[in-house]
């Protein structure tokens, strides 16, 4: 009686006389397989021989249509499904055994399915290229070791950019009787028999077609080109209806009701902005305030560094 061998023994064994690593470099190598006829035309013919019992053709009975034509109309599709699964599992198996720490997934970089003719197989060679670790050691720090940690230098442009974006994100805003050409205005617009609510931000629209805005008040409505007015973006025009619009098929002239105008303008530097930024009470006056900012950037720095 002879000794069986595991199926999994039979694996490594093919898989270590088919399959070679070549490298490249300290983090990339080279993965070459050759798969033989022998170790997918089982599973192949039995996949179509499958399919035999299952097929339905036009003209033939159920479990009656020829094998070559079978393989002939479905024969690539399923002998590409089989190779790919054989390879993947062949060489994440080699990758496992072989203890190579990838990074990725490998990437194919030739192999010879593109010739497949089905009624003539072969051998096919795959090459797959594989980034993986470099081997290094880390070495103990020693108490004798000296690293420059360097300083950045706040200076003060840095720190005005800083205030002046603080002031804009802390905007005061002030309700409005009429329209200017820094508002934002909430709307009712009307068209295509339907009304949405909407918010004209003017100061990043079109300068042209926003004055026939400016200066109107609650309550009041106008006819306005709303895509002159988004400058033709369709983005912009999508944003202030609040859906996807098509640009060729929005009306040229619509309604809108102006309901409510405010306008946001930085925040004035006084106490009350300190509060907001740093709690109340904290700061005090203009020059700890800025001396605050800059500790906050010089920390940020230092963490960079």
């Amino acid at each position: 009686m002879g000794v069986r061998v595991p199926p999994s023994a039979l694996i490594k064994i093919k898989i270590n006389l088919k399959i070679k690593k070549t490298k490249i470099n300290s983090t990339e190598s080279n993965i070459n397989l050759i798969l033989e006829k022998e170790d997918y035309i089982n599973q192949f013919e039995s996949k179509l021989k499958d399919l035999k019992r299952k097929a339905n053709l036009k003209g033939f009975r159920p479990g009656m249509v020829p094998i070559q034509l079978l393989k002939n109309l479905y024969g690539k599709g399923v002998l590409l499904e089989e190779i790919n699964k054989i390879v993947s599992e062949r060489i994440n198996n080699y990758i496992k055994e072989s203890k190579i720490k990838i990074i990725g997934e490998p990437k194919a970089e030739k192999n010879e399915i593109e010739k497949l003719n089905i009624n003539s197989l072969s051998d096919f060679v795959f090459d797959f290229k594989v980034g993986h670790l470099s081997h290094f050691k880390i070495e103990s720090f020693k108490k004798s070791q000296k690293f420059v940690l360097h300083t950045i230098k706040v200076d003060k442009k840095t720190i005005d950019e800083t205030i002046d974006n603080l002031k804009t994100q802390y905007a005061d805003v002030n309700n409005l009787k009429e329209v200017t050409s820094k508002s934002s205005v909430y709307c009712e617009i009307s068209f295509d028999e339907k009304s949405k609510k909407g918010l004209l931000d003017l100061e990043k629209l079109d300068k042209v077609e926003r004055k026939k805005i400016i200066g109107k008040k609650s309550n009041e409505s106008i006819l306005i080109n709303l895509k002159k007015l988004s400058k033709n973006k369709v983005d912009s025009l999508s944003q202030i209806v609040g859906e996807n619009i098509e640009l060729n098929k929005f009306p040229d002239k619509v309604s809108i009701k102006i309901e409510n105008i405010i306008e946001r303008t930085p925040a004035k530097i006084n106490q009350s902005f300190f509060d907001k930024i740093f709690g109340v009470g904290k700061i005090k006056s203009k020059k700890e305030f800025e001396s605050e900012i800059k500790k906050s950037i010089e920390f940020n720095y230092l963490k960079e560094t």
